[in-house]
């Protein structure tokens, strides 16, 4: 507690009210359509978890406080869940580094769908570890992860991807309460996407990264032509220009681009992407790092504390792809010695798993500012990563008390 609370001071806000962006008014206006000046509609409502937290705390000092304290304690609570008094020192330096603490001051989704992603991974590995040590959690500890899976799902339609990492409990758990987290996930999932569908809000992004991924390569071009896709000659203008006001500009002169886009484009898309073995690597080689001028246009000039420079410095976001890849070889110890598999070691394995699909699908989902879409992912596969390297230490530690009870054992007079 106190450990949270000094960082909590060293990562107070600087601003007295948060910071709006175009996309707030989406939010602040919920549940309106979407619209930029123009005017241009980008799609319909946005979901409404983020939607509810701010009628709840408002746009000023409120939402940057409220935002900001359940930032550290979402992450200490993860940190102490995994790794007592030292997860929770790393969940503090994880709620420091600049890429997490500085979508706080923000009317934006990203501050409160991190802390959700940390307080879900909390739950989760929470029911976890009680089922591994044969005591079966209430119900009302599955009713506060079914509300934690419920807003952090219904807040980015992204955090949907997600979701399967969630479903650690369901390893663990007896029948009936592994029956009851499986349909929870499966409404949760129901619901997020057929409210995202019904509001048309994966079109633009669909847009963006044909415009960005697809027109600049000739030969993706002819496929797509080939497929039936419009090919003016102002597209060929436009390739590698996503963003609102080339769509603006297109949609006055091309609406045909568009029809096709919105019928066939997504189908045509991802088998493009999955069919290409550039598209993975590209994917995980972004996971390794976060762009930080994907970020610089929503701090507003507003410079991270010392102690957040100090953190992202120190931990510069945790280890590469590579690190995730390597994991399951890393933790071999762990697995021979245990005959069932740990909830630690297993959400260790889960988390990397889904970290890497989720920024294989959010990279390739949008045309801009990816490193923005994919920071969940991002963080994601460094929780995965700190909790292995934790079981791998504390396994080594375990066999390492064994050899030498053994051997004292063996000295002892007999």
């Amino acid at each position: 507690m106190a450990l949270t609370c000094l960082a909590l001071y060293l990562g107070r806000p600087l601003v007295s009210a948060a910071l709006r962006f175009p996309d707030s008014l989406a939010y602040i206006d919920w549940p309106a359509d979407f619209v930029l000046a123009g005017p241009q509609r980008v799609m319909g409502a946005r979901p409404l978890g983020y939607a509810l937290f701010l009628d709840v705390f408002g746009t000023g000092a409120a939402l940057v406080w409220a935002q900001t304290v359940l930032s550290f304690a979402a992450w200490s609570t993860l940190g102490w869940l995994a790794g007592r008094l030292a997860g929770v020192a790393l969940g503090c330096l994880l709620a420091l580094v600049p890429s997490v603490w500085c979508w706080n001051s923000s009317v934006l989704s990203e501050s409160f769908s991190l802390s959700l992603l940390a307080l879900a991974l909390a739950a989760s590995l929470h029911l976890s570890q009680r089922a591994f040590r044969g005591r079966a959690p209430s119900w009302a500890r599955l009713l506060g992860w079914a509300l934690c899976l419920a807003f952090f799902g219904w807040s980015r339609d992204a955090n949907l991807i997600l979701v399967p990492a969630l479903l650690l409990p369901a390893l663990y758990l007896p029948l009936r309460q592994r029956v009851a987290v499986l349909a929870v996930a499966v409404l949760v999932l129901a619901v997020g996407a057929l409210d995202a569908r019904r509001n048309e809000r994966a079109d633009w992004s669909l847009n963006n990264a044909v415009l960005a991924r697809v027109l600049p390569d000739p030969t993706a071009v002819a496929r797509f032509a080939a497929a039936g896709m419009p090919v003016p000659a102002k597209l060929s203008e436009v390739a590698g220009s996503p963003g609102s006001r080339t769509q603006r500009r297109l949609r006055a002169t091309e609406p045909r681009f568009f029809e096709w886009t919105e019928r066939h484009g997504a189908r045509e898309y991802w088998s493009w992407v999955l069919a290409r073995p550039s598209s993975y690597v590209e994917a995980w080689r972004a996971l390794e790092r976060y762009y930080e001028r994907d970020l610089a246009k929503y701090s507003h000039g507003l410079a991270p504390p010392r102690a957040a420079r100090t953190a992202g410095a120190w931990m510069a976001f945790g280890p590469g792809p590579w690190a995730t890849l390597l994991l399951p070889w890393l933790l071999l110890p762990a697995l021979r010695r245990d005959r069932r598999i740990r909830a630690e070691l297993a959400a260790a394995l889960l988390f990397s798993a889904t970290a890497l699909v989720y920024s294989f699908l959010t990279y390739h989902a949008d045309g801009v500012e990816m490193h923005r879409h994919m920071l969940l992912g991002i963080a994601l596969q460094r929780v995965a990563f700190w909790i292995g390297v934790g079981v791998l230490v504390s396994t080594l530690c375990a066999l390492l008390r064994a050899r030498t009870v053994l051997a004292s054992g063996s000295e002892a007079p007999r």
